[in-house]
């Protein structure tokens, strides 16, 4: 039988401490809104078993969590750097080249965002308080609900973010430490925070495969444009495959 739904493959955090793997529950529910069947993808198996599961996926969503490994985009730990999963960078750097190889459709939601830039070559800052100078100083770490906006982004113009949402300004969410230092060239960046940091991402010469620094699933209940994102998430993922 021919599945009507788009099958998105979600990635997945791992606690070395409680010896777990886990998935906050808004990714799967925004997915299922927006259209597509969630799929969780285990977080330990062979590479040709990752590259059969990507053949049977429509997308794939890189979700939020831990810090990056600072090695892997060649700097030393610096001491804001927070905790990382060393075998979660490097399974999700690989499986990110993959889906840019195959044209795969994706979405990288904060760290997913980060390490995509990492993928192709880029770097991040290990903690922008530290090492980000900036006159604005925008709440990237919000002190309230995430279900609500704390600050805006300017998206550019003639984006495939500001086309699809329609607009030049955004309000969003933010929950991190980490972000974009050093673009990589496979890149646009796409979506500013007024302090000047880099909000959002999307490849050169690809069908789609954006980044956002903000939760989109966290707010998509009250802030259209966050269902909006996840809609044309899914509406990729139909037409490439």
């Amino acid at each position: 039988m021919k599945r009507q739904k788009p099958l998105i493959a979600l990635t997945t955090s791992y606690s070395e401490e409680e010896k777990q793997i886990y998935l906050r529950i808004y990714y799967e529910r925004v997915i299922k809104e927006a259209g597509g069947i969630p799929f969780i993808l285990p977080l330990e198996a062979e590479k040709e078993d990752y590259l059969s599961l990507l053949s049977l996926v429509d997308g794939v969503l890189f979700t939020g969590g831990g810090d990056i490994y600072p090695f892997l985009f060649g700097e030393e730990g610096l001491k804001g750097c927070g905790n990382v999963n060393f075998y979660r960078d490097e399974l999700e750097i690989w499986l990110f080249q993959q889906c840019f190889d195959l044209n795969k459709a994706v979405l990288g939601i904060c760290r997913g965002l980060q390490m995509m830039n990492v993928a192709m070559g880029g770097s991040i800052y290990q903690d922008i308080s530290s090492e980000y100078s900036r006159k604005i100083q925008i709440a990237h770490q919000q002190p309230f609900d995430f279900s609500l906006a704390v600050h805006s982004v300017n998206l550019q113009k003639d984006s495939q973010l500001a086309t699809l949402l329609g607009q030049n300004r955004i309000r969003v969410n933010s929950v991190h430490h980490q972000g974009i230092k050093a673009l990589a060239d496979a890149f646009y960046g796409t979506a500013y925070a007024l302090d000047g940091l880099c909000e959002a991402i999307e490849a050169k010469e690809k069908n789609f495969i954006l980044g956002v620094q903000w939760h989109p699933e966290r707010m998509y209940k009250k802030d259209k444009n966050s269902l909006l994102l996840f809609q044309a998430f899914i509406h990729a993922c139909e037409k490439i495959k």
